[in-house]
């Protein structure tokens, strides 16, 4: 589709082409970059409840293109994306309220939003949730009154939280897999597949990989 077929298109309040004409001018694809255009196309699919759209104005407004930058009003259009079932305005609502960006931190509801997103198969949220079950077991162990098998299912989901992150290529998942592997946290202790989830890591780009490749080898 043209630029221009586009562009009448989203005349019509067509919601889908307002979204990808905001996309267009955003990117600066197919027409010159205009992000006050962008924002503009957005809001008006976005007060069509468009998900996307509502998802895209709210990044607007959280790093300020196009618009005056507002995080409250991100937090408004995250949250409404949110309830859609869009599962990256989950994970970014979950970042607003673990670092209290336009709304005031609460550690319980970043971890909701999370696990939501998680629940749509969001990587970074799984990887989140990974390092909340894997911290919450390893505080277990200063704990003596714990059960051995509430740190072991704690150790057993931060795993697999790991584990699903890291088949979709995130390096942070693939490189904490590697370390569940070489610890035997939450698995069986395999050393082969530790180095084989660093060397996806390294292939990656990862910064701490090669160092803990060579550290690895080493003991072996």
């Amino acid at each position: 589709m043209s630029i221009s077929q586009l562009k009448s298109l989203a005349e019509t309040g067509d919601a889908a082409a307002l979204v990808n004409l905001g996309v267009c001018y955003a990117m600066g694809q197919l027409c010159q970059q205009d992000l006050r255009k962008a924002q503009q196309c957005f809001r008006k699919a976005a007060n069509q409840e468009d998900a996307d759209a509502q998802f895209n104005l709210a990044l607007c407004y959280l790093m300020g293109t196009g618009v005056r930058k507002d995080l409250a009003q991100a937090v408004v259009w995250f949250r409404k994306a949110a309830l859609q079932g869009h599962a990256e305005a989950m994970f970014n609502l979950a970042s607003c309220y673990s670092q209290g960006h336009g709304v005031a931190a609460n550690a319980q509801q970043a971890l909701s939003y999370n696990e939501a997103a998680a629940k749509l198969g969001h990587a970074r949220a799984l990887y989140n949730l990974a390092l909340h079950e894997i911290k919450l077991a390893e505080n277990m162990e200063d704990d003596e009154d714990e059960e051995q098998d509430e740190q072991d299912a704690a150790f057993k989901r931060g795993f697999d939280h790991c584990y699903a992150a890291a088949v979709q290529g995130l390096s942070e998942a693939q490189f904490g897999l590697a370390e569940c592997y070489e610890m035997g946290q939450g698995c069986e202790q395999d050393t082969q597949k530790a180095l084989e989830n660093y060397q996806l890591a390294l292939t990656q780009g990862h910064p701490h990989a090669e160092a803990a490749i060579l550290e690895l080898s080493k003991s072996q």
